[in-house]
């Protein structure tokens, strides 16, 4: 269990250096979530520290929690269990973010960027975890 929630945990910095890089998503992410920023300013004198550790320590409590739900609720035992029950936990935590996307009046893309990498997170984890037992 140990091994899998690490392996979850691991795989979601992984996904996240890449999503939010300029490979993917990051430039059009940084433009959107700071729009008086060069790209290049971001990060300049540590001001990540702070983000990239409650990210991680949450994205840590997110497999922990996710892998409980797993085994000891929804008793997902094969791959295609795992991903549908995760499809149906990404839906409850990203629909809530419309509501403040629309009252922070935040861009709709920065929002579709946020949320598909918090979906693909919790039904990637769901699966790793489910794979690894």
């Amino acid at each position: 269990m140990l091994f899998a929630v690490g392996a979850s945990f691991v795989f979601t910095f992984i996904l996240g250096s890449l999503w939010y890089s300029p490979l993917l998503f990051g430039r059009t992410w940084a433009r959107l979530a700071y729009p008086n920023t060069r790209m290049e300013d971001l990060g300049k004198g540590g001001s990540f520290v702070y983000p990239m550790v409650v990210s991680n320590v949450g994205h840590l409590l997110m497999c922990a929690f996710l892998n409980m739900l797993l085994r000891n609720y929804i008793h997902a035992s094969s791959i295609q269990e795992a991903t549908q029950s995760s499809l149906l936990v990404a839906v409850i935590v990203v629909s809530p973010q419309v509501a403040h996307t629309a009252f922070q009046k935040k861009p709709w893309l920065l929002y579709l960027i946020d949320q598909s990498y918090d979906a693909t997170v919790i039904v990637a984890c769901s699966v790793i975890m489910t794979w690894l037992g």
